[in-house]
């Protein structure tokens, strides 16, 4: 009897963060498209069939995988953004680290390889993405000072400046800055970086000094 291995009871919870914490390593191995169940299991000594019940299919492991990369970008987000005293170069410079972390990270690869699934159930990255837009106005509106009027779609156009150059330099980085290897990369994207910070900065700049009266820059009549 000495030699029968006794069964770990883990809770749902706890089962379920094993699992992801797997697959993110494999992921970064081999991909979303190379993920394959049964090495994830073998990997933490699981059954297969214990992966289908948590996430039911190899796909809804990835979609909650990206829930969760989606939820941490948030709480850093957050945590980042409420961290003591700062200026709006500085939030913009917090955001960018939190934001490009998070794609490089794996999220842009696993975003791709969903494609327009990454959305479902329907609604559901939505939702998280509304919560970063919240995040970043109510920032903005707080070091903007009293009897500044900004609109919110400023806000989410930023956030989506932010995202899609994250993704796009976590997928294509390389050829799209022309940099032949990576240490010629991590310089090129640091440079851009900066400019897109010194972008959004003149941009938050000159809205501070000519505010006017808000304006939803996406509706169709702006």
């Amino acid at each position: 009897m000495s030699g029968v291995k006794r069964r770990i009871r883990r809770t749902a919870e706890e089962a379920r963060r094993i699992i992801l914490d797997a697959a993110e390593l494999r992921m970064a191995k081999v991909g979303p498209g190379g993920l394959r169940l049964q090495d994830i299991a073998a990997d933490i000594g699981l059954s297969h069939p214990v992966i289908l019940h948590h996430f039911g299919s190899r796909e809804g492991l990835v979609h909650a995988l990206n829930q969760r990369t989606t939820l941490q970008l948030k709480e850093s987000l957050r945590a980042a953004l409420t961290a003591g005293d700062f200026s709006r170069d500085e939030m913009v410079e917090r955001v960018l680290r939190a934001v490009f972390n998070a794609f490089n990270g794996g999220l842009a690869q696993r975003l791709a390889f969903l494609g327009p699934a990454a959305d479902e159930p329907t609604g559901s990255a939505a939702a998280l993405i509304e919560d970063i837009v919240d995040l970043i106005h109510t920032k903005r509106m707080a070091l903007s000072g009293e009897g500044f009027n900004l609109s919110r779609s400023d806000s989410r156009a930023i956030v989506f400046l932010v995202a899609t150059s994250a993704m796009g330099n976590a997928l294509f980085g390389g050829p799209l800055l022309g940099s032949p290897d990576q240490a010629t990369h991590d310089v090129a994207i640091g440079q851009f970086q900066r400019w897109l910070r010194s972008l959004i900065g003149q941009h938050i700049f000159g809205m501070m000094i000519n505010p006017g009266p808000a304006q939803d820059l996406m509706s169709p009549a702006a």
